[in-house]
């Protein structure tokens, strides 16, 4: 088992499924479903979803995963106004925008949700080490799109706008309609 786990480290993927599995190691499906329950107990493997699986030293990373496994997605919403220190609350959930149907995941102990946007409005973001995450400003704008149309529930005295770029932030909000425009210049005061 432990020449298993070294083989995934040098393989170096953040998750396998029981396919990958079985061609790494060779081992018939009845005989890989007792490795992993094995590794499972163990804790040197977390099951992330039916067939997911990563090894326990990468759930650090579990916002990567979840930002690999539902594509094409970026990290938005409370989760990047968190990081940028603009909620000071600590979302319950990964949120990401994607232009796919809205889903709510389980990954392990993390709760995902990807929240879908209209293609037009699929933008604004970068790749940050290998995370898509969110401009402030795009973040902040999504949210309060979720917010006008009843989607979402944040009370925006909870922001902290300081470091807000608001041209920028009026910039990104033209191609959303105009009750977003309307509550982010409000917001922006």
């Amino acid at each position: 088992m432990s020449a298993m786990l070294d083989t995934l480290r040098r393989i170096g993927k953040l998750y396998y499924t029981v396919a990958d599995l079985q061609k790494v190691t060779g081992l018939t499906r009845e005989s890989l479903y007792v490795t992993l329950t094995r590794l499972v107990h163990k804790k040197s493997l977390i099951r992330l979803a039916s067939g997911v699986y990563i090894l326990a030293e990468h759930y650090d990373r579990i916002d990567v995963i979840a930002n690999t496994l539902y594509q094409p997605s970026y990290l938005s919403f409370e989760s990047a106004l968190s990081r940028y220190g603009m909620l000071s609350q600590v979302p319950y959930a990964l949120t990401f925008a994607t232009t796919r149907k809205s889903v709510r995941k389980k990954l392990g102990n993390t709760v995902v949700e990807y929240r879908s946007l209209k293609k037009p409005l699929f933008f604004d973001y970068e790749k940050s080490g290998s995370l898509f995450i969110a401009s402030p400003e795009k973040a902040l704008v999504d949210t309060l799109y979720l917010i006008v149309f009843g989607k979402l529930h944040l009370r925006t005295e909870h922001l902290d706008l300081k470091d807000v770029r608001p041209r920028k932030a009026l910039q990104i909000a033209k191609a959303y309609p105009q009750r977003t425009k309307s509550a982010l210049r409000r917001l922006l005061g």
